[in-house]
């Protein structure tokens, strides 16, 4: 059985909801197919990439080409470069594994 978390000050989520419809066609995306290379569909900068701090120091990463029936492997200078180009600045932290 599931465990319940209370809501409490420490963990309660201050984040506005994310509207998921409203993401995929914000981002020209199906879903599925979630890519950090859709951010080159978020012209008004309302999106930002949160970058595991061992993805960002890895050598290639592998992404959507906003379809989910295909798979690339973009080495980082690559995908550092194609952030600036679009004007996006990721936020690296670290990020849990999942439990």
């Amino acid at each position: 059985m599931a465990k319940k978390t209370p809501v409490n000050s420490s963990n309660k989520n201050t984040q506005p909801r994310l509207d998921r419809r409203r993401f995929l066609e914000g981002m020209a995306l199906s879903a599925g197919a979630v890519s950090m290379l859709a951010l080159v569909n978020d012209r008004a900068k309302r999106v930002t990439l949160v970058l595991d701090r061992v993805l960002s120091e890895a050598e290639a990463v592998q992404c959507h080409p906003l379809v989910n029936t295909a798979t690339l492997v973009i080495e980082q200078g690559d995908l550092r470069r194609f952030l600036d180009a679009i004007e996006h600045v990721p936020r690296v932290q670290e990020v849990p594994a999942a439990r």
